[in-house]
């Protein structure tokens, strides 16, 4: 692999930037190059990932977005024959168990609760990176990354 294609949906610039950093570390620990693509909001991700995803690619999908929200997106990737496979973490402050089943439900692989420091999220973009293996269809257990 030359580089792990990573790309971040979400319309918060601070969270976009905590990504971003976490993104660097994981980048510098793993000596893995990492190609991280922003899509700010939720209306441009799908024609967006149709110019910019390869087949390996890991989607992190923000649920609370204007226009269309992660739920949405979510529904309409799987719906796709050219994402069915496309490897997806749901991001969410929420903890909230209809929010969590409806995400496994619409077939993310995961669903993460946004954390608070660096350290956590290097810590969840490190087991999605280790588990993006070619299995991605699969749901995997737990459904919930949780540090």
């Amino acid at each position: 692999m030359e580089f792990l294609e990573i790309h971040y949906a979400d319309d918060d610039s601070d969270d976009v930037d905590f990504f971003m950093e976490a993104i660097k570390s994981v980048e510098k620990k793993s000596r893995i190059p990492i190609k991280c693509t922003i899509h700010n909001g939720g209306e441009n991700v799908i024609h967006d990932m149709k110019e910019n995803a390869g087949p390996h690619s890991i989607l992190f999908l923000d649920i609370n977005m204007p226009g269309k929200d992660g739920f949405q997106i979510l529904e309409l990737l799987r719906k796709d024959e050219l994402y069915s496979d496309l490897f997806i973490v749901m991001l969410s402050t929420s903890s909230e168990s209809n929010a969590i089943k409806k995400c496994k439900d619409l077939g993310a692989n995961f669903y993460a609760i946004k954390p608070t420091t660096i350290k956590t999220l290097e810590r969840i973009i490190e087991k999605v990176v280790t588990l993006n293996s070619g299995e991605y269809r699969k749901i995997f257990t737990p459904f919930v990354i949780e540090d």
